[in-house]
């Protein structure tokens, strides 16, 4: 009974590990189909001046690097844009997102 115990589980970690390969692959490939947008390069400015909150921004999914880019980009007063990248750059270094993921 233990020998067969033995395969099942083999069994179970083998379609595991099948099915986690097709899942990475598929992302990959999605991935590679659907570019995330890059940001503007005033966003890309605040960005390079706040290292912490790239490494962080570089980390988010893609629903969040979205959510943060279009709020930026929906500003119609240059002030308003600013006042928004301020607070991205802040939000990104306390680690937080505008959706939990």
């Amino acid at each position: 009974m233990d020998r067969m115990a033995g395969a099942a589980e083999l069994s179970h970690r083998t379609v595991d590990r099948f099915v986690q390969d097709v899942l990475a692959a598929e992302l990959d490939r999605y991935d590679a189909a659907f570019p995330l947008p890059a940001p503007a390069q005033d966003v890309q400015q605040a960005l390079d001046a706040n290292p912490a909150a790239a490494e962080f921004f570089a980390t988010i999914s893609r629903t969040n690097h979205a959510a943060i880019l279009n709020r930026i980009d929906e500003a119609k007063r240059p002030a308003t844009r600013a006042r928004r990248i301020e607070q991205a750059i802040a939000m990104l270094l306390e680690g937080r997102t505008p959706y939990r993921d």
